[in-house]
């Protein structure tokens, strides 16, 4: 299999000289099979530029597209998708089943392509005649009969996001790619680290917004910390034993301290899964939009020294716009 990374930048596109090298695209991989099956990861910013090169190939385009979520820097290139337009094109088109029916795959798009935000709405581009089709999937393997005739299985199961997100695992031929989408560690909401008072007073006078008790508060907290490490070892049993593992690396541990709850990852923490899961090889992804080439660069620099100090086979890469990868 090729992987083709797209787009690599988290939360909003950040062209401009100090992100040349790594690039300021927005999240898309593809993902091409023996065959040539194309899957695509995400419709970021990143998607315009593939679907100019699928074009370049000259023959009719079909793909399977994953969606790891609905948020704007990982839909908002898909009206920019030159083959939605065109009629001999097929996407078979998957995101994570939301908890309201209005915000179905399908709607969203919709929504994104509205007269108000763009010129071209999603029912335009319907009477163009390519074929678009539109699932909303929970957790678990996909049916997708066509790439299991070649032996490959995509998987996906629940990552921690503010809005419901899927990261996707595809196995072939005894390999495994991973793809998390955002994600960050579930950690124990009920925690008073994680409950900030404004004063000593208001710490004081805290209590449970489930139980009134402080014994059962206390209950309470010990079963939402035993879910929480629950869910992080679900989360390490789904990487496990990964040739590549593409993961949203954001913020540093410094940095995420500040940004708890917005649904992204540090490099140091996925080090620390990747060494405990025993992943082969580690792709920083979903770069923080204010961070530069320059930085980036740094950074590898002090990860890759620090594994070498300790000894560890772990490798570990930054993504780029136009690195490309064969498993």
């Amino acid at each position: 299999m090729r992987i083709k990374f797209w787009g690599v930048r988290g939360s909003i596109p950040t062209p401009g000289k100090t992100t040349v090298k790594y690039g300021g695209n927005t999240s898309c991989i593809e993902v091409e099979t023996d065959s040539g099956v194309t899957i695509i990861f995400d419709a970021g910013t990143g998607i315009r530029e593939l679907g100019f090169d699928l074009l370049k190939r000259k023959k009719p385009i079909s793909a399977y597209v994953l969606f790891s979520h609905t948020h704007w820097d990982h839909i908002q290139g898909f009206p920019f998708f030159v083959p939605i337009f065109i009629p001999t094109t097929s996407l078979k088109m998957y995101a994570p089943k939301a908890i309201q029916d209005v915000d179905s795959l399908e709607n969203v798009m919709k929504r994104q392509m509205s007269y108000q935000v763009f010129p071209i709405s999603l029912e335009a581009i319907n009477t163009m005649n390519s074929k678009i089709e539109y699932n909303d999937i929970v957790e678990g393997k996909i049916d997708l009969p066509e790439l299991e005739k070649e032996g490959v299985t995509i998987t996906a199961q629940y990552m921690n996001h503010p809005v419901v997100c899927l990261g996707y695992k595809i196995t072939y031929k005894d390999k495994t790619i991973i793809y998390t989408g955002d994600n960050e560690p579930y950690y124990n909401v009920f925690a008073s680290n994680n409950q900030p008072q404004k004063n000593e007073e208001a710490q004081q006078k805290k209590k449970s917004v489930l139980f009134d008790d402080d014994e059962e508060d206390n209950i309470d907290d010990k079963e939402a910390e035993k879910a929480t490490q629950e869910m992080n070892q679900k989360f390490l049993d789904f990487i496990k034993d990964c040739d590549i593992l593409i993961s949203d690396s954001q913020y540093t541990e410094a940095e995420y301290q500040t940004k708890r709850g917005w649904g992204h990852t540090s490099f140091e923490t996925n080090i620390s899964r990747a060494l405990a899961a025993n992943v082969k090889k580690l792709y920083c992804f979903h770069h923080e939009p204010m961070r530069s080439d320059a930085q980036l660069d740094e950074l590898l620099e002090k990860f890759r020294q620090q594994l070498a100090n300790e000894g560890k086979s772990l490798e570990i890469y930054m993504s780029y716009e136009g690195l490309e990868l064969t498993i």
